[in-house]
């Protein structure tokens, strides 16, 4: 069985105008320097943000990329069940044709259609 291909998203590439009026915006040379790498090296975010000093090879001009972050998400608990009351504290229907009244909340207070 064959799956069908998923479509690749396009990729954008940033101009040298672009990128220019973006790192001047930047608030501190820390933030340049991480554009920077970025954009020179095209490593992710999660592999940025797990740079260390030891990672870098000043003599043979290496980056080592050994880490990475990785988003997990957590399942969402439960939402909190309301506190639910015994059927004897609800009130009645109105009265049916025949005269009959339900507590709300029983099957029985509901009529059954035929399709």
């Amino acid at each position: 069985m064959k799956t069908p291909t998923v479509p690749k998203k396009p990729l954008r590439i940033v101009s040298p105008e672009e990128f220019d009026q973006l790192y001047s915006t930047l608030p501190t040379e820390e933030t340049r320097l991480l554009a920077e790498t970025a954009i020179e090296s095209g490593m992710r975010w999660g592999e940025l943000t797990e740079l260390r000093v030891k990672d870098l090879d000043l003599i043979n001009c290496l980056v080592t990329v050994s880490r990475t972050v990785v988003e997990i998400n957590r399942p969402e608990e439960p939402a909190p069940q309301p506190e639910t009351q015994p059927v004897e504290h609800l009130g009645l229907t109105e009265p049916n044709a025949a005269g009959r009244r339900y507590r709300h909340g029983t099957l029985s207070a509901y009529p059954r259609r035929r399709a």
